[in-house]
């Protein structure tokens, strides 16, 4: 009985008690989902502050996360969350809990241990500069020191004006990073295919002038921009120091997308012409959606992405039932539409609906507008594709249409001759004169091919050159570097890679200009091409005044004798500009080994093993040549 009263008053006289026994356990697993031991309780007054929190646990009216994954939809206010974890793992105790929605304005973390004390926070959002984040990361990141067979409870303190999902997860930093790597490597798929179709229209753009065509570009430069911003990358990479933007952007390329998309449908089936009540309506909708754009700027963040989402829904059904009249029609592209439509719109549906709460936070979900926007993106380009296929069989068409009108004219006016014989010379003249045409567009059209093979080939050349040096550009670098590492994987012989950088090359931009910068730039370019003489070497531009040097079937020894001669001789260099004489100094890293393996990781960790010792050589002094396994051994 006493042992039954002394524990009654340490539960009486203890400030931080959990409201429910169960919590998350972190034993041998790199990733744990936080959701099923959730509570969350509305601040909707922001008068709690972390350790009236703590104080007044048992008081507060906690509710349990009974979804798959924490979302309360567009719940406008401020929201306390709280976790029970405890640390299991034997040999870890470094974990990271990530927030994966980077679209809220204000996130506190607080780690408590059981007495109730405060071990470490953290304050950040997407209102905040991208380089107070401790990781850098489009989620929100905090880092965990947990102690084994200890129990803590995570405070979370969320204040945002729009959907209110908090994804919680716990990690091991090497399945986080892995799972980080995947994410990027799936992102730049995604807009890279992006951008490809963006650039692609953009030249029949450029090429022939139609409206419509350079709308679509705009559809999908907002379509990226608005996609950016929900995963957090445009803040990332675009706008880091510019967290007021992140309020705006999102309803902003949204507003946009469906304005371009409206004028596109419009351009595309010619609604003025063929049907001009709808061509009105989307004619409408574009200035309507222009006035939200104007207006997202004054309205809450929360109104704006409301009325953007459910006004969305009625754009996407008046372009669907225009494709499907169009279908009906017969118009020839209009089965594209129809695909199309029906991926972006599952995309958008489960988008919308993960925001508001119809639908639970998943891979699926979160990623769903993405899929459909890539295969509407492509089909869409099929249909553009199609339409000029279309408008080139209706000019052959019409051409047809035209050569059989006068041979029908020639062939009556052969009939109302009334001597046979002028009818024979007739009918041979104009055999005559059909042959030479046909021999003459053929030739035409030969000569027509062998233009089009001649500026493809140069076109080639232009895509994996640099304009200035006239050395390889990047990507034809990382071409090759493939290509290489494949080929020395499989003979099992060695392979070097030099990184150089030309010292102090900003003070020559400064001091002489830019154009003595770009005579520098071409005259190193040279020295290493006289160096470097086998076909197989590869010589590129790696960006700015750094140059890289793909060596095959060469060891560490011949590498460092052709890195020390480029040096010498870029160091015996005397360019002479507006009678002032510029000296040059490189530094160069290399890296050399007998490649294992072929994936993308390990070409990466010789690249980064060449750009260590660069910096090391830059470290060390400059002007010399460091090679990596000699910074291994030191």
């Amino acid at each position: 009985m006493a042992r039954f009263y002394c524990l009654t008053l340490l539960i009486l006289l203890s400030p931080w008690q959990h409201t429910q026994a169960d919590e998350r356990q972190l034993n041998h697993r790199g990733e744990y989902t936080l959701a099923a031991y959730v509570w969350f309780v509305a601040d909707p007054h922001q008068r709690l502050d972390v350790q009236q929190v703590i104080e007044q646990n048992l008081t507060l009216d906690w509710q349990l996360n009974e979804k798959p994954e924490v979302n309360l939809g567009f719940s406008e206010g401020t929201f306390w969350f709280k976790a029970d974890i405890s640390n299991h793992n034997e040999s870890v105790n470094e974990w990271l809990l990530e927030l994966a929605y980077p679209l809220l304005d204000h996130v506190d973390f607080y780690l408590v241990n059981k007495q109730g004390q405060v071990l470490s926070s953290l304050s950040t959002g997407d209102q905040y500069p991208a380089h107070v984040r401790p990781i850098t990361h489009p989620n929100f990141i905090f880092p965990l020191v947990l102690k084994r067979d200890e129990s803590y409870t995570l405070l979370i303190r969320v204040e945002n004006q729009g959907s209110q999902q908090i994804p919680l997860r716990v990690w091991q930093w090497r399945d986080f990073n892995l799972h980080t790597l995947v994410n990027y490597v799936l992102q730049g798929l995604f807009f890279g295919m992006v951008l490809i179709m963006a650039l692609y229209n953009f030249m029949l753009w450029v090429a022939q002038r139609q409206r419509l065509y350079i709308v679509y570009v705009g559809y999908i430069v907002c379509l990226s921009v608005f996609l950016l911003s929900m995963n957090g990358l445009g803040f990332l990479l675009l706008w880091p120091e510019s967290s007021w933007l992140n309020s705006y952007m999102v309803p902003l390329s949204l507003a946009f997308m469906i304005a371009f998309l409206s004028q596109f449908v419009t351009d595309f089936f010619d609604l003025r012409k063929t049907n001009p009540t709808l061509g009105a309506l989307f004619r409408g909708m574009v200035y309507c959606y222009l006035l939200i754009a104007l207006f997202s700027f004054v309205l809450p963040y929360h109104v704006s992405v409301a009325v953007l989402i459910s006004t969305a829904f009625f754009a996407l059904a008046i372009a669907i039932y225009t494709t499907m009249k169009m279908y009906h029609q017969g118009h020839p592209s209009a089965r594209y539409f129809v695909l199309a439509w029906t991926f972006f719109l599952l995309g958008g549906f489960m988008l919308a609906s993960n925001k508001i709460g119809l639908l639970p936070i998943n891979m699926l979900t979160e990623h769903g507008m993405q899929l459909g926007a890539s295969l509407e993106v492509m089909l869409l380009s099929l249909a553009l594709a199609d339409r000029m296929a279309s408008s080139q069989r209706e000019k052959l068409r019409i051409q047809s249409d035209r050569y059989n009108l006068i041979r029908r004219l020639h062939h009556e006016k052969a009939k109302a001759y009334d001597a046979e014989k002028d009818k024979h010379e007739m009918q041979k003249q104009y055999s005559a004169n059909l042959e030479a045409e046909v021999v003459a567009r053929t030739e035409e059209l030969q000569d027509t091919l062998k233009e089009l093979e001649t500026a493809n080939e140069k076109l080639k050349n232009i895509s994996i050159t640099d304009a200035l040096t006239g050395l390889s550009n990047r990507r034809h670098f990382d071409e090759c570097l493939q290509r290489e590492y494949k080929r020395a994987h499989r003979d099992q012989t060695s392979l070097s890679i030099m990184m150089l950088d030309i010292d102090y090359f900003k003070k020559v931009n400064d001091q002489y200009g830019h154009a003595a910068g770009d005579v520098c730039l071409q005259e190193v370019a040279k020295c290493m091409l006289s160096h470097v003489g086998r076909e197989q070497d590869i010589v590129a531009r790696y960006g700015g005044e750094e140059f890289s040097i793909i060596l095959p079937s060469t060891d560490k020894e011949g590498a460092l004798q052709v890195a020390e001669a480029i040096r010498k001789h870029v160091e015996c260099l005397h360019l002479h500009w507006e009678d002032q004489t510029i000296r040059l100094t490189i530094s160069i890293g290399l890296s050399s080994q007998v490649p294992q393996e072929t994936d993308f990781l390990s070409r990466d960790v010789m690249m980064q093993r060449a750009d260590q010792a660069l910096y090391h050589a830059k470290r060390s002094g400059r002007n010399r040549e460091v090679h990596y396994d000699d910074l291994a051994q030191g």
